[in-house]
C-alpha cells in the first residue's frame, strides 16, 4: 500500500507540473531563450526550438516540455523555480507561489534549506 501511495503522489505531482508549465510559458515569453540556456540547452537546441515554433509562448512551452523529457524525474518545480531565480525572474517565481499556494514552501533560494 505504501508504494501505491507513492505512485499516486508521483502521478499527482506530474499533473501539477503541467499547470506550472502553462503559467510559466504565459509569463516568461520574451526570456524563453535565457530559461533554455539556464536549463542546459545548447545553441543548436535553442535554434531548433525557435525555428519549429511561431511565437515565444510556444517556444517557452517547447523548452519546458523538452526539459521534462530530457531530465525525467529530475525535472522538478524546485529546479525550475531555482533557474528562474538565477535569471532574476522573481515576478514569475512570486506569481507561481501566489497562484499555487502549495509552492510557498518550495526552495527559498540561496539562503533556503537544501
Amino acid at each position: 500500500m505504501h508504494s501505491s501511495s507513492k505512485l499516486l503522489y508521483l502521478d499527482t505531482f506530474h499533473a501539477h507540473v503541467s499547470r506550472y508549465v502553462h503559467y510559466i510559458k504565459e509569463n516568461v515569453t520574451a526570456e524563453w531563450k535565457d530559461v533554455a540556456y539556464q536549463l542546459g540547452f545548447s545553441r543548436p537546441d535553442v535554434t531548433n526550438i525557435e525555428d519549429r515554433n511561431g511565437d515565444n509562448k510556444s517556444r517557452c512551452r517547447d523548452v519546458l516540455e523538452e526539459w521534462q523529457k530530457r531530465e525525467g524525474d529530475a525535472a522538478t518545480i524546485d529546479v525550475l523555480m531555482e533557474a528562474l531565480r538565477e535569471l532574476e525572474l522573481m515576478r514569475v517565481v512570486d506569481g507561481l507561489k501566489s497562484r499555487f499556494p502549495e509552492l510557498t514552501g518550495a526552495t527559498a533560494g540561496p539562503t533556503g534549506a537544501q
